[in-house]
C-alpha cells in the first residue's frame, strides 16, 4: 500500500484527493511585459543594424509555455493600440509569429516583437520626459486560465545625446482568470 502512495506522489499532482487546478491548456508568457527599453534613433536614412542594440530596430520574443496537460491552441495573435507618439496608423512595434499554433503540454512558442520607427519619441503629457510608445500584445487562445491574454509593449526612442529617464511598462488592464474578449484583435 505504501508504494502505491509513493507512486501515487510521484505521477501525479493532486492525487491526494485535493481538487486538481489544472484541466485542459494553460498559457503562462515568460516574463510580464515587453520592454524594449530605451533606445537610441537610428541615423538618418539608414534602416538600422540589429546587431547595434543602443539603437532601434531591437527584437524581442516572447516564449508562450502550456503549463497543463493538455495541448494548447494558439487561435489569434495580434498587437493593438500601436502609434508611434500616439498616432494612429503609424506604428512603431511589428509582429512576427507565433512560431507554432499548436503547443504540447510543457512546450512553448514564441512571437517576436521588433521595435523600430526613424523618429525619436516625444514629450506628449509635456513634463519635460520623452513618453514611451506603448502597445498591447494579445494572444487569443483555448487555454483555460486566460484564453485572451494581453501582454503591455514598451519601447522609446531617444536623439542622440540624450539620457534616458526611468518608465514603466504596466499592463493596460487586467482580465479576471478564464475571461475571454474574443474580438480584442478586430476592434
Amino acid at each position: 500500500m505504501r508504494w502505491a502512495w509513493g507512486l501515487c506522489l510521484l505521477a501525479a499532482p493532486g492525487c491526494d484527493g485535493a481538487q486538481d487546478t489544472c484541466t485542459g491548456a494553460y498559457i503562462e508568457a515568460a516574463r510580464p511585459a515587453i520592454d524594449l527599453g530605451d533606445r537610441l534613433a537610428r541615423p538618418a536614412g539608414s534602416p538600422g543594424d540589429l546587431l547595434d542594440t543602443t539603437r532601434v530596430p531591437v527584437r524581442q520574443t516572447l516564449l508562450l509555455r502550456n503549463t497543463c496537460g493538455a495541448p494548447l491552441t494558439l487561435r489569434e495573435v495580434c498587437l493593438i493600440n500601436d502609434g508611434h507618439n500616439g498616432v494612429d496608423g503609424d506604428p512603431a512595434f511589428a509582429l512576427e509569429g507565433p512560431d507554432r499554433t499548436r503547443v504540447a503540454p510543457g512546450d512553448v512558442a514564441g512571437v517576436r516583437v521588433t521595435y523600430d520607427h526613424p523618429e525619436p519619441n516625444d514629450d506628449l503629457d509635456q513634463d519635460a520626459v520623452r513618453d514611451p510608445d506603448r502597445a498591447i500584445l494579445v494572444v487569443q487562445s483555448d487555454a483555460h486560465n486566460a484564453p485572451t491574454l494581453v501582454v503591455p509593449v514598451c519601447g522609446r526612442i531617444l536623439p542622440d545625446g540624450e539620457t534616458a529617464d526611468p518608465y514603466d511598462c504596466p499592463a493596460p488592464f487586467a482580465l479576471p482568470p478564464g475571461e475571454a474578449l474574443p474580438d480584442l484583435c478586430t476592434r
